[in-house]
C-alpha cells in the first residue's frame, strides 16, 4: 500500500520520547509552551520581558518534531499491518543547530521535508530503500549535476552515543545525498535511512507474517533548491529540460 499523509506539526512529548530523539541528538529540540491559565498573569502578558516570560508559561506538552518520520510511528502505533505499507509526505521539520552550525551555507531552524516511510519486513524495507537510492542517482546523472550518495552518521552530541555512530557506518543503514554548492564544499540534501526496530518495538507496531520495522527517505526541500541554484544559476534557460519544463508549467498553473 502506498499512502499519502498530512501531519500536524507539533508532536505530543510522549510520542517524542518514545522516538529516543531525546536520548540520541537532544541539542536539536525545540518544546512548545502554552500560555498558563492563570487571568491574573495573563492580564500582566502585554508588559512583558525577556526576563519574566518563564512565569507566563505551562510546562511543555508538544515539540515542534525534529524528524518527519515521527508523526507516522506515532499514528501507527500499536497497529499489526496487514501488509508492508508505504506512507508519503511533505512535512514541516525543526531543528536547533547551533548558533556555530547556522553560519553554515544551507543550515536553517526549519525547512521542509519530503519524506517516504517504509513500514514492513525487512526486506521490503531494505530492498525499497537501496531502489530508491538508485532512483535517486538517476535523476541527478539525468540532471547533471554535481553530486555523490555516501554512507553517513547521525551528529549524535552525547558521549555514551557516539558508538552508534561506528555502528551505523558498518551496517550502512545511513546513506547520504550530497550536493555540491561550491567548488569544495557540498552538503546534504537527502538521507536514506534503515531503522531496524528502532521504532516498532517503542509504538508497538507489528505484522502478522513477520518482524515490523521501519526506514524512511527524505529530501530536504530548500537545502535541494540552494544546491541546485549554487550549480545552474537563477537563469530558467540553463536548467536542465525536465526541470525548466516543469517550473514552467507550475509557473503557468498560478498565472
Amino acid at each position: 500500500d502506498i499512502v499519502e499523509k498530512l501531519y500536524p506539526v507539533l508532536l505530543p512529548i510522549y510520542a517524542y520520547k518514545k522516538t529516543g530523539y531525546l536520548k540520541r541528538s537532544p541539542q536539536y529540540s525545540l518544546f512548545c509552551c502554552a500560555a498558563c491559565e492563570n487571568i491574573k498573569l495573563l492580564e500582566e502578558m502585554e508588559n512583558i520581558n525577556n526576563n519574566e516570560y518563564k512565569k507566563f508559561i505551562d510546562e511543555p506538552a508538544y515539540a515542534l518534531s525534529p524528524s518527519a518520520c515521527f508523526h507516522v510511528y506515532e499514528e501507527y502505533e500499536s497497529r499489526v499491518l496487514e501488509r508492508n505499507t508505504v506512507v508519503t509526505f511533505t512535512q514541516s521539520v525543526f531543528r536547533n543547530e547551533g548558533r556555530f552550525n547556522f553560519q553554515e551555507y544551507g543550515r536553517m531552524r526549519d525547512y521542509h521535508v519530503k519524506e517516504i516511510v517504509f513500514l514492513g519486513s525487512s526486506e521490503f524495507v531494505e530492498k525499497s530503500r537501496d531502489l530508491m537510492i538508485e532512483s535517486t542517482i538517476k535523476c541527478m546523472q539525468d540532471w547533471a549535476l554535481d553530486s555523490k550518495i555516501m554512507v553517513a552518521s547521525d551528529p549524535f552530541i552525547m558521549p555514551r552515543m557516539q558508538k552508534f555512530k561506528k555502528f551505523q557506518s558498518l551496517d550502512k543503514s545511513k546513506y547520504e545525498l550530497r550536493m555540491s554548492y561550491d567548488a569544495e564544499k557540498d552538503m546534504s540534501v537527502a538521507s536514506f535511512n534503515l531503522h531496524g526496530t528502532a521504532f516498532t518495538h517503542p509504538f508497538d507496531i507489528s505484522m502478522k507474517e513477520s518482524e515490523a520495522v521501519t526506514g524512511c527517505i527524505g529530501y530536504g526541500l530548500e537545502r535541494f533548491v540552494l544546491a541546485f541554484l549554487s550549480q545552474y544559476g537563477e537563469n530558467v534557460e540553463t536548467w536542465p529540460e525536465v526541470i525548466r519544463a516543469a517550473y514552467k508549467l507550475n509557473k503557468d498553473d498560478k498565472e
